[in-house]
């Protein structure tokens, strides 16, 4: 499951994988977050919801890959 991960991550744009690294890996909150990038913390949930939905998305058919192979 960390290796469907990991090709997950890699597979979203810079920005979207900064994004989630700062929130979950640093733990960083949505405001803090949004003052680094000059934003608002609705901008930061936004793209934050976007690129979640990426990672859901790749981790998907990673595993429907994963399950025609078994």
């Amino acid at each position: 499951m960390l290796r469907a991960l990991d090709v997950a991550l890699l597979q979203l744009t810079d920005s979207e994988r900064s994004l989630l690294h700062k929130k979950y890996f640093l733990g960083s909150s949505v405001r803090e977050i949004a003052e680094k990038l000059n934003v608002t913390p609705k901008t930061v949930e936004s793209r934050l919801t976007r690129a979640r939905v990426e990672l859901r998305r790749h981790l998907l058919v990673a595993y429907l890959r994963h399950d025609q192979e078994v």
